[in-house]
């Protein structure tokens, strides 16, 4: 696998200036993850990267008070995550499990900031990242707070169809566990 073919046909790695584009993908690293591993856990600090889904698809969850995991994202190939932790240096948000197997590339956080240090104009682009991840957010809470639980499900279902379905015969199949 060719780190530079993914990352240079990604469209928010295209987007950043071409003097950055190299620094980032000198030192990242392609990482394969089996089925059901985790790739980090709530309030870890330490190997923080950002991270380019290749192949796969990841669940990012909490476990609440009471025991029970909650799903709050399904990421899968093209998305990037980890921008979080790398812009505020703080330990991660979130679980991040593998739903099948996963192919990352992983760009160590030390490396982003030296490159965002000698040009700013990469953390605009972070925020980018952030930004559709909190339009996305504010989505789900809009559909939450103003739909009825069948246009709710509706609307998930929908959702989970755009990314995930696969056309088989006349049936979608949407190949995720879900409660």
């Amino acid at each position: 696998m060719n780190i530079n073919h993914y990352l240079n046909n990604d469209p928010w790695f295209s987007q950043l200036p071409a003097i950055v584009q190299p620094l980032l993908a000198g030192d990242a690293v392609l990482k394969v993850y089996q089925k059901g591993q985790m790739i980090h856990a709530i309030g870890d600090n330490d190997d923080a990267a950002l991270h380019f889904v290749v192949s796969g698809t990841i669940r990012v969850c909490n476990v609440s008070a009471s025991g029970h995991a909650m799903t709050l994202a399904h990421l899968s190939s093209g998305e990037w995550f980890g921008e979080i932790s790398i812009i505020d240096d703080n330990p991660r948000t979130h679980d991040a499990w593998t739903i099948n197997k996963v192919t990352l590339i992983s760009i160590p956080r030390n490396l982003v900031i030296q490159t965002a240090q000698l040009h700013p104009i990469l953390y605009k682009h972070l925020a980018l990242i952030t930004c559709e991840r909190i339009r996305r957010a504010f989505e789900w809470i809009d559909d939450a707070t103003s739909l009825n639980t069948s246009a709710r499900l509706a609307s998930m279902l929908i959702g989970l169809i755009d990314t995930y379905g696969q056309q088989i015969g006349d049936d979608i199949k949407i190949d995720l566990r879900l409660s």
